[in-house]
């Protein structure tokens, strides 16, 4: 390896230090919805799948069932994870694969 090329490889190192962290603070929580495929509920810590991609649900994750009431707004309640079945619409704020809140829409 000549000097050049040891220069060059210690930029591209260099920039890739530099520019990791920043593009993952760009990271932010989006709603998504999708369809229940799995819950895996007995695993530490708890994840779920939607539409096929796993996510895994952060401590403090809440999970809520919304139903629309004779008003035209909307109902919700707390419920456990063991409520949430396959096949169930549910809109999820995610970032990356985390959960943070988890509303199982009926």
């Amino acid at each position: 390896m000549n000097q050049e090329t040891k220069w060059i490889f210690a930029a591209i190192v260099a920039l890739t230090l530099l520019i990791a962290p920043a593009v993952s603070c760009w990271a932010r929580p989006t709603w998504k919805d999708g369809a229940v495929t799995q819950v895996m509920a007995n695993e530490q810590p708890p994840a779920i799948e939607i539409d096929g991609i796993r996510h895994t649900f952060m401590p403090k994750a809440m999970i809520l069932q919304r139903q629309t009431n004779s008003t035209g707004g909307y109902d919700e309640d707390i419920i456990p994870l063991w409520r949430v079945f396959n096949g169930q619409k549910v809109e999820a704020m995610i970032e990356g694969f985390r959960v943070y809140q988890l509303v199982v829409v009926r």
